[in-house]
């Protein structure tokens, strides 16, 4: 349904919060997110400029080079949490070349698109989880409702009470 993208910066980005977030984990829990990340993509945007044909409208100057390197690739969607673009108001979202979209909202328009789909990966990550944990240490629901996605959480109740 999507081509995933992502820059070295926001993995690095990603990472570092991580460590911010866990001071005392290990390190191969570090590695291993980076890896799982740049596993998961299919494709990395390397190379990008300032993005003077679209101005960044954010107040985070941070958050500039997901700005430039998402209109370098042209693409459709910034998949993102960061209040710098999520908190932007409708006219400077209207004015960007792509589409903002919190993870919440994502996960939801995927399942709308798809829920067959979504169900198939739910299946497989409760027979997972079950089998790593056969006493019923993880509930992807709650999971989900920590991460800041009621909405998908609800989606996936849904699901897995249809499983």
């Amino acid at each position: 349904m999507f081509a995933l993208c992502a820059t070295e910066d926001v993995i690095a980005e990603v990472v570092y919060t991580l460590r911010r977030e866990k001071p005392s984990a290990p390190g191969h829990l570090t590695r291993r997110v980076h890896d799982v990340i740049s596993e998961n993509l299919d494709y990395r945007v390397e190379n990008f400029e300032s993005a003077d044909d679209a101005r960044y409208l954010g107040k985070d100057p941070n958050d500039e080079h997901v700005h430039a390197a998402a209109v370098s690739a042209g693409v459709d969607i910034v998949l993102t949490a960061d209040k710098g673009f999520t908190t932007l108001t409708q006219d400077q979202r209207d004015s960007l070349p792509y589409e903002i979209y919190h993870p919440d909202e994502f996960f939801m328009l995927v399942d709308g698109s798809g829920p067959q789909c979504v169900r198939n990966v739910a299946k497989s990550q409760l027979d997972y989880w079950s089998s790593r944990y056969p006493c019923g240490g993880v509930n992807l629901v709650d999971v989900l409702e920590r991460s800041n996605c009621p909405g998908f959480a609800e989606r996936l109740r849904w699901h897995l009470q249809e499983i």
